[in-house]
């Protein structure tokens, strides 16, 4: 499902890199890369690309790729920690945004596509990050990408690196860090909460049987899952037909008072989550269920955003239905000590 308001002109999304994107009269100062997770490090680079743009009074502008170049030209992309609609919607907070097709873009040598993006977009300038390569050409050294530029006509700068404890934030650090059930690492470095959106889809109905009705969703497949096991989180309540962006704040419209969770606020709730297979029951492939405190009514037909902020424990199996509910009200109490005095 993709957002409205990620929706372009006709209903598609943005389209892909074709050229003349420029506009008369029109100059702008760019960035290029996949831009995974928009983590601190990405975040940094932004705002000196915003920064640049102002100094020469350029237009601020993003091109992300439509899907990761790895699938392109291995097969197979990394599990991602945003889907495209999220990344644009994430991107579109810190400037324009325009979606490449790799494929199309691929065979062409820096210098070309330097053109590209100076005779046909109206690009003066770029900004490039810290360890991002392109062109065909495979040019490594930063001395190369200037002598292009110059020829081009293009000015050219190359961004500072994002260190966290001596060490770079990057997309697939944070990703080992959730894969490794560091969830709290892996948030520090993206800057917010990890988060996976889903439509709530008929389960097995044995947490409600418990006495902890889950909700289970359904992910992309696409997205990165975090290592098997409990943790706490936030949910936010989306409406589908009122849904922006999966990892907005809230829906916009009224919900029953059933469904306003602590503090007021209508949309979000305190939750365990569980992801793995569920081995005491039998389960067969890996789900997300999360178990919303304070919350009873129907969540059929919404979506929600699971924010993930404490690993609690690995998933296991329990020798029968009443050591899991006995582990769940632990789990709970591990969680959400104040919550449950």
């Amino acid at each position: 499902m993709v957002p409205p308001s990620l929706r372009g002109g006709g209903g598609s999304l943005i389209p892909p890199f074709e050229g003349g994107q420029g506009g008369p009269g029109l100059a702008f100062c760019c960035t290029i890369g996949v831009f995974d997770g928009v983590h601190r490090g990405h975040r940094l680079l932004f705002e000196q690309l915003q920064s640049l743009a102002h100094a020469e009074g350029l237009q601020p502008v993003i091109y992300t790729f439509r899907q990761h170049p790895l699938e392109v030209l291995r097969g197979q992309a990394p599990a991602m920690l945003t889907t495209l609609e999220e990344r644009v919607a994430m991107l579109r907070q810190f400037a324009e945004v325009r979606l490449l097709d790799f494929r199309k873009v691929q065979h062409l040598t820096a210098e070309d596509f330097m053109h590209r993006l100076h005779d046909e977009d109206g690009v003066q300038m770029l900004l490039m990050g810290y360890d991002h390569r392109f062109g065909s050409d495979r040019l490594t050294d930063f001395a190369d990408y200037q002598r292009l530029a110059a020829r081009v006509g293009l000015q050219i700068h190359h961004a500072t690196e994002c260190l966290d404890e001596g060490l770079p934030v990057s997309s697939s650090r944070i990703r080992k860090l959730i894969e490794q059930g560091q969830i709290e690492d892996a948030n520090r470095l993206l800057g917010y909460p990890y988060a996976i959106s889903g439509m709530v889809v008929h389960g097995n109905g044995i947490g409600s049987t418990l006495g902890f009705p889950t909700a289970n969703i359904s992910y992309s497949p696409s997205k990165l899952l975090p290592l098997s096991g409990v943790y706490s989180a936030t949910v936010d309540i989306q409406d589908i037909e009122q849904s922006n962006h999966p990892l907005s704040e809230g829906v916009r419209g009224s919900l029953p008072p059933s469904m306003r969770g602590a503090g007021g606020s209508p949309y979000s709730f305190e939750a365990l989550v569980n992801v793995g297979n569920n081995p005491t029951i039998g389960n067969v492939g890996i789900t997300i269920e999360a178990y919303l405190l304070g919350f009873s009514d129907s969540l059929y037909n919404k979506v929600l955003t699971i924010h993930f902020q404490h690993f609690i424990r690995p998933e296991r199996r329990f020798s029968s239905l009443a050591a899991l509910t006995a582990q769940i009200r632990s789990d709970l109490r591990t969680a959400f000590p104040s919550t449950l005095d």
